[in-house]
């Protein structure tokens, strides 16, 4: 049989074997491998690859949303991609099951809102239903379910307040799709808008853009998942502030979200930037243990903060565990000889993880518009790193500063935005959890991405390592952002966490910004030994018979 990677090879037990040993001594062998949709080495997929549902067409952005999550509880993690561009930017959502080995199409969902539930008044144009994604045991049943969000979601006006002709459009809403033994189950999701997340608002808030940002928490210390819900255009705080920004936190229980508690709010106290209302706190999210207590901390930017008079420099603010309004602010200045410079953006991207494994999760923050390097190049990014203590993240406890140019090789440049996209997990096999990097502007905007590993110190520049699609069995081309979208899952359950990457401005045959999706063990040097050869589960094969 032939594996996916070599088709038009014979393989007898013997040549098997010693291939496998010759890709396992020579790495640069099997980072070349072609992927597809059954991979060996390197998964890949777009809506034109074989029994892949649905058709690439120009700005579906396929993979413009990534989330894993084990949705049939069958120890595997799962690939929901969110294609925000399908039909008119009505939005669909695609998702690939693991067999175990790697990702198949066998029992593929491809769904817009027309086939969930919920007061959506269904798939219209405009909705980008899939623009963001977030998993998480939000019933407590012990199937991982699946949040989608749908910032440009049109909404019938509350109360008659906050909007015009009777419609909010741009309010923003997210459907919570539940798991199961068979899957997600459509049918049974709920539907969240501002109003639903927090009954005491006026009513809606057009062009709040709700659900820009998701991530999976517990916050309230009660062992089952909740939502946390990223509104960066709500004016809510201050009547007559715009893009000041909303935080919600929906509470998991038996039932679903909402099961505990309505949920509340986090707001942006305008003290913490420059009180102009510009802050968009929630413009990404993230969560984890990141101080002592038994609940998680929160972590959501106000990517285009004024700080000091210095415009979209940046922030980033940290709720303590057990608290609601942010407790400490984070900006560049508190990272060592870092400066704040306008329209940095500090806080697009966050990351949580254990870099040094002391037990506490750690913080990457990424300002993809930072000049940075020789001659402070324009937007060329850089990646800071807090380490926590006992009361969270703290800057001054030994900071890293991350810039491309720690790679051999590597020179920061104009618009190559190091840190667009970070994603932070073990992916290698030792104790520390690694920082994965996105420069999407590497390369007349083709893409590349960047590897730190972590240790008992933190992060490291041994082993460093930089990829392009070409690493992947792919084809680079100007314009394809490779980097821009990043996600971490187990899809073969041995604790190695895969790497998914969204290409969503690929072009596929003549279809411009189709996109496109890889998933890789490429930095788990042992993965040839796991597509299932050794075990008789040929399911990762090209052909399923000697």
């Amino acid at each position: 049989m032939s594996p996916a990677g070599f088709p038009h090879l014979k393989f007898g037990p013997l040549a098997r074997a010693l291939t496998f040993l010759l890709l396992l001594c020579s790495p640069a062998a099997w980072a070349q491998t072609p992927c597809g949709p059954i991979g060996v080495a390197n998964w890949c997929a777009n809506q034109d690859s074989p029994g892949v549902d649905g058709g690439a067409e120009a700005s579906d952005r396929f993979g413009a949303s990534l989330a894993w999550g084990d949705y049939n509880g069958d120890g595997f993690d799962d690939l929901a991609v969110g294609i925000p561009g399908e039909n008119n930017s009505a939005g669909f959502v695609d998702v690939f099951y693991s067999n175990g080995n790697t990702l198949t199409t066998n029992g593929q969902q491809l769904f817009s809102q027309d086939q969930t539930g919920g007061a959506d008044e269904g798939s219209e144009n405009g909705d980008e239903f899939g623009a963001v994604l977030a998993s998480g045991d939000f019933n407590h049943d012990g199937f991982q379910d699946l949040a989608v969000g749908s910032p440009g979601e049109d909404l019938p006006e509350l109360f008659g307040a906050n909007c015009t002709l009777f419609t909010c459009e741009d309010a923003g809403a997210i459907h919570v799709i539940y798991g199961s033994a068979t899957g997600l189950q459509l049918a049974s999701a709920q539907f969240f808008g501002e109003a639903e997340l927090d009954t005491s608002l006026p009513g809606r808030a057009e062009g709040a853009r709700l659900a820009t940002s998701l991530a999976r928490g517990d916050w309230n210390g009660d062992g089952v998942d909740d939502l946390a819900v990223g509104s960066p255009h709500s004016g809510f705080q201050t009547a007559g502030v715009i893009d000041s920004g909303t935080v919600y936190i929906a509470f998991g229980g038996v039932g679903g979200l909402g099961g505990t508690g309505a949920g509340g709010r986090i707001f942006s106290p305008d003290t913490f930037c420059d009180g102009d209302g510009g802050e968009q706190m929630g413009t990404s999210l993230a969560a984890g243990h990141l101080a002592n207590g038994n609940r998680d901390g929160l972590l959501s930017s106000g990517a285009t903060c004024t700080v000091a008079g210095v415009a979209e420099a940046g922030s980033v603010f940290f709720s303590n565990p057990g608290n609601a309004d942010p407790t400490r602010l984070y900006v560049q200045t508190q990272f060592s000889t870092a400066g704040n410079g306008p329209n940095d953006h500090f806080g697009l991207s966050l990351a949580v993880a254990d870099f040094n494994a002391d037990g506490l999760d750690d913080l990457a923050t990424g300002a993809p518009n930072k000049n940075h390097g020789a001659g402070n190049p324009s937007d060329s990014g850089r990646v800071y790193v807090a380490y926590s203590t006992a009361g969270g993240p703290d800057p001054a406890n030994g900071a890293d500063l991350i810039g491309e140019d720690e790679w051999a090789g590597q020179t920061p440049a104009a618009n190559e935005h190091f840190g667009t996209a970070l994603a932070a997990g073990k992916v290698t096999r030792d104790a520390f959890a690694d920082l994965l990097m996105g420069a999407p502007g590497e390369g007349a905007n083709g893409g590349f991405l960047f590897l730190k590993k972590g240790s008992a110190t933190g992060l490291t520049t041994d082993g460093n390592q930089v990829i392009s699609q070409g690493f992947l069995g792919g084809t680079t081309e100007a314009g394809d952002l490779f980097g821009s979208v990043l996600a971490l899952g187990d899809v073969n359950g041995d604790g190695i966490l895969e790497v998914a990457i969204g290409v969503p401005d690929k072009d596929v045959g003549t279809a411009t910004d189709a996109g496109m999706v890889y998933v890789t063990h490429y930095f788990d040097a042992s993965f040839v030994f796991t597509d299932g050869f050794e075990s008789g589960d040929t399911s990762a094969w090209a052909l399923t018979s000697p």
